[in-house]
């Protein structure tokens, strides 16, 4: 038995591209039917399916557009929804599905175009809230995480999610802050705020506010319902510069019910050494009811080093994360790598894992 430990897997929006763009309904329908039978084989239990990449919906949304990665334009109706196909086979195998939403990334560089209907579009091209409610840093645009109306476009667009569909949960990314962000993104915002808080405690109370009232909004809906966020595993780079307060979240009740850092490196990292860092983060888990589970990145199969050598990484990094403090489960970043790769050492890799979690 699996004991409850929650076995779960990526599934990002550059493999749904793959696996969407330009099909129809029936195809679609097929190309997630025939993913989550691997899924399931596998032995796996939980797929966190991306529905939200860019201020998009890969689901009927009263919000957002259509994503551009179903029909190569946003804003386009596919004709059938990419959600509700998805809980529907993911349940129909036994499988938990989680949506994940990244809630503040509108697009990473130039593309993709906004659609008309893009909320973000609106407050980009508005001349009280262009460079305020959603700014332009690193090329990319995002929404202010400080800015009340855009918490609440977050928290509504949630609501609808889970009032709509029979999600068994709602997941965060690593994306808060923009990397690198400049103090000129919300230099005015904070000005403006009067806080006594320094910039960077200041910025962390903006996403803890959003972060909390999308924790109750869930809870009060469906307690059921699981809300959860995989924060970069390097944990002085979440807090220092992604503004994200993982301390906070995983030793107080009311923000979330699993935390899922992505320890994305082998055991022989100079400075985050797979199972060092496993047990720092466990560590940090004491919250009633929050769950500890492990982000391993199944992307660097083959990459130099570790990653090519025994072909049983992936397997030791579980029987590693198992042994930690509140471990409940862990998720392999991403789909591709585990059903699509077909190196030998990917082979061996898969193998192994498979062989562990049978």
């Amino acid at each position: 038995s699996d004991d409850g430990e929650m076995r779960g897997v990526w599934i990002s929006y550059l493999e749904l591209t793959t696996l969407l763009e330009g099909k129809s309904a029936s195809a679609a329908r097929t190309a997630i039917e025939d993913a989550f039978d691997r899924i399931a084989d596998y032995g796996l239990n939980t797929v966190f399916f991306q529905v939200r990449p860019f201020s998009d919906a890969l689901y009927r949304s009263d919000y957002f557009p259509w994503s551009h990665i179903l029909t190569g334009t946003q804003g386009v109706d596919p004709g059938y929804d990419p959600l509700a196909v998805a809980i529907e086979a993911a349940h129909a195998r036994g499988l938990e599905l989680h949506a994940w939403l990244n809630p503040y990334r509108v697009r990473a560089s130039s593309k993709p175009a906004l659609s008309a209907d893009n909320p973000a579009a609106a407050w980009w091209n508005g001349e009280e809230t262009g460079g305020v409610y959603v700014v332009e840093s690193g090329g990319g645009l995002y929404y202010n995480p400080a800015i009340p109306e855009v918490r609440e476009l977050i928290v509504n667009g949630v609501r609808e999610i889970i009032e709509n569909y029979a999600v068994d949960g709602i997941h965060f990314d690593d994306y808060f802050y923009p990397h690198g962000v400049e103090d000129s993104f919300d230099t005015a915002v904070y000005a403006a705020s009067g806080s006594s808080l320094s910039l960077g405690d200041w910025r962390r109370s903006q996403v803890n506010a959003l972060i909390e009232r999308v924790y109750a909004t869930i809870k009060n809906y469906d307690s059921s319902i699981r809300f959860g966020i995989s924060p970069s595993g390097n944990i002085d780079n979440t807090y220092g510069m992604l503004y994200a307060d993982v301390y906070t979240w995983m030793s107080e009740p009311g923000y979330i019910d699993y935390i899922c850092p992505q320890v994305y490196w082998g055991f022989g990292h100079s400075t985050q050494p797979f199972a060092e860092t496993v047990n720092h983060w466990a560590s940090l888990v004491t919250a009633p009811g929050v769950d500890f589970y492990v982000g391993i990145a199944g992307y660097r199969i083959g990459e130099e080093g570790e990653w090519s050598e025994t072909g049983d990484l992936l397997m030791r990094q579980v029987q590693t994360a198992r042994k930690a403090n509140r471990y409940a489960g862990f998720s392999v970043y991403s789909y591709t790598s585990l059903f699509v790769s077909d190196s030998q050492v990917h082979r061996a890799e898969q193998q192994n894992l498979q062989r562990l979690l049978g």
